[in-house]
C-alpha cells in the first residue's frame, strides 16, 4: 500500500497562475460519496473516487486506471490529471502520524520525496485559496511538470496535485486554479448514506466516521487509518471496525443461520474461544450472533437473513470496550438495506 501511495504522490505536478473563474455553464459540481469534499470542474472532464480517500479529475478517463493498476509511464499527450488526497489518505501515507501544520506536512512529504531522484522539487511558497492558507511546491520530472498544493482546512490537510506532459500544462492551468478555488472540505454533522458500487446495499453511518468498499466488502469505521492498520496489532481504545460482506461476495453451503455463522466463525477464528451461536434480530431481520475475544480485539460475527440471502458481518472493538460501543454500532447495523441483483 505505501509504495503505491508514494508513487502516486511523487509524480504529482502543476503550476497555478493568477485568479481564474469558470463560466457556470461550463462546469459540473462534484460532491464526494462521504459528503466531505466538493468542487466545480470543467463539464468535459471526468471524475473518479474508486480508490478510497483519493479523488481523480481529468480530461482523459483512461488515466484514472493508472492508479488502480499501478501503471508506470508518462501521461498521454494532451491530458491533464488532478488528484485530491483527503486527510485520511494523507495520514495513511505518513504512517499514521497526524500533522499539525502546513510546514509539517511539507517536511513529511519532502522526507519521502528525497527517495526519488527523478524529480526536481522547489521550496514551498505561501499562498491562499479562498480563506485557507496553503503551500505551493513546483515539481518537474523528465516527462511531466506542475505543482503540489497543501491546503489547511481548519487543521485538516488536503493535498492536491495536477499534472500534464512536459510543456503542456499551460493549456489547463486556469481551469485547474478555478477548480482549486471552488474546493471545500468539511466533516458533516449528520449521518451519511452509503450505497454500494452495485447499488444492492445501503446503510447510514455517522458523519465523522468513514465507509468504503473494496472488492465487494464494505468497511465502516471511526478509524481514519483503517486501510493501513496492521492486522497483527491490537485495536486501539475507542476504535470500532465493521466489515460487511454482501451475500454475493461471501457464501457458505449453509442450511440455516446457525449453520452459516458456525462455518463463518470456524473460517475467521480457527482455534479461538467463541460463544455459542445466539439468535437475535437486526432491525426486522432474523440473525444469529457469535461473540469472540482474542489477544488483539473483541467483537462478534453476525449472519443476517435478508429474504433468504445471508449477509456476513464482523464487528471489532478494543478489548473490554464492545459493550460501550454497541450504542454506536447498532444504529449502523439496523440501517442496512439489501436488494439482490435482478436475475
Amino acid at each position: 500500500m505505501k509504495s503505491l501511495l508514494l508513487r502516486i504522490f511523487l509524480v504529482v505536478l502543476v503550476m497555478l497562475p493568477s485568479s481564474a473563474v469558470l463560466a457556470q455553464d461550463d462546469t459540473e459540481s462534484f460532491t464526494s460519496s462521504d459528503h466531505r469534499v466538493s468542487f466545480n470542474y470543467p463539464s468535459d472532464w471526468s471524475t473518479d473516487e474508486s480508490f478510497p480517500g483519493l479523488i481523480q479529475i481529468g480530461n482523459d478517463p483512461s488515466t484514472f486506471e493508472r492508479i488502480m493498476n499501478d501503471t508506470e509511464g508518462p501521461l498521454p499527450d494532451g491530458s491533464i490529471l488532478t488528484l485530491i488526497f483527503t486527510p485520511s489518505l494523507t495520514q495513511m501515507l505518513f504512517e499514521g502520524e497526524q500533522p499539525e501544520s502546513l510546514q509539517q506536512v511539507w517536511e513529511m512529504y519532502q522526507a519521502q520525496a528525497e527517495e526519488d531522484d527523478t524529480t526536481t522539487i522547489s521550496e514551498p511558497a505561501d499562498i491562499s485559496l479562498g480563506d485557507h492558507a496553503a503551500l505551493k511546491i513546483s515539481i518537474t520530472s523528465s516527462t511531466e511538470e506542475g505543482v503540489l498544493i497543501i491546503i489547511d482546512f481548519d487543521g485538516e490537510y488536503v493535498i492536491v496535485s495536477s499534472r500534464s506532459p512536459l510543456g503542456q500544462f499551460a493549456d489547463y492551468e486556469l481551469l485547474v486554479e478555478a477548480l482549486l478555488e471552488s474546493l471545500t472540505y468539511s466533516i458533516p454533522e449528520g449521518p451519511i448514506s452509503f450505497i454500494s458500487e452495485n447499488e444492492t446495499l445501503t446503510l447510514d453511518y455517522p458523519g465523522d466516521w468513514m465507509a468504503l468498499e473494496l472488492m465487494g466488502t464494505v468497511a465502516v469505521s471511526n478509524d481514519p487509518l483503517l486501510l493501513s492498520r496492521d492486522s497483527e496489532s491490537p485495536i486501539e481504545s475507542g476504535l470500532v471496525m465493521i466489515f460487511i460482506f454482501r451475500p454475493e461476495v461471501r457464501e457458505f453451503a449453509a442450511e440455516n443461520l446457525t449453520d452459516a455463522v458456525t462455518q463463518y466463525a470456524a473460517l475467521t477464528f480457527e482455534g479461538e474461544q467463541l460463544s455459542e451461536p445466539a439468535e437475535t434480530t437486526v432491525g426486522e431481520h432474523a440473525a444469529v450472533r457469535v461473540d469472540y475475544q482474542t489477544e488483539l480485539s473483541e467483537g462478534y460475527l453476525l449472519v443476517v437473513d435478508f429474504g433468504g440471502q445471508y449477509m456476513y458481518i464482523q464487528v471489532q472493538t478494543a478489548i473490554d470496550e464492545l459493550e460501550n460501543q454497541e450504542e454506536m454500532v447498532l444504529p449502523i447495523l439496523e440501517s442496512i438495506q439489501y436488494t439482490p441483483l435482478s436475475e
